[in-house]
């Protein structure tokens, strides 16, 4: 991870189905540990489900009615990634 920022590399990207969600527990600890917040821009995104693409499967997914999303966005940017979470949603 270091090594990508003395490269020049500030934005890493993650999701809840990349390895079941432990990508986003290394991104989390790896910057926890050595970088500061700051410096760095992490995305993360809603996996495909049942509803595929379509808006009400999305927003489902968001809004944790399905799979308890909010749930796992908490999770990912408070115990994964160690980080505040920022939702940005396109209407």
């Amino acid at each position: 991870m270091k090594h990508a920022l003395d490269l020049g590399y500030n934005f890493f990207d993650t999701a809840n189905g990349y390895s079941a969600g432990t990508s986003e527990e290394y991104l989390g600890k790896a910057l926890k540990k050595n970088v500061a917040r700051n410096q760095v821009v992490i995305a993360s995104k809603v996996y495909f489900n049942e509803g595929r693409l379509s808006r009400q499967a999305i927003m489902r997914e968001i809004d944790g009615h399905h799979f308890l999303r909010w749930r796992i966005i908490i999770i990912c940017f408070t115990e994964r990634m160690r980080e505040n979470c920022y939702q940005f949603v396109s209407k």
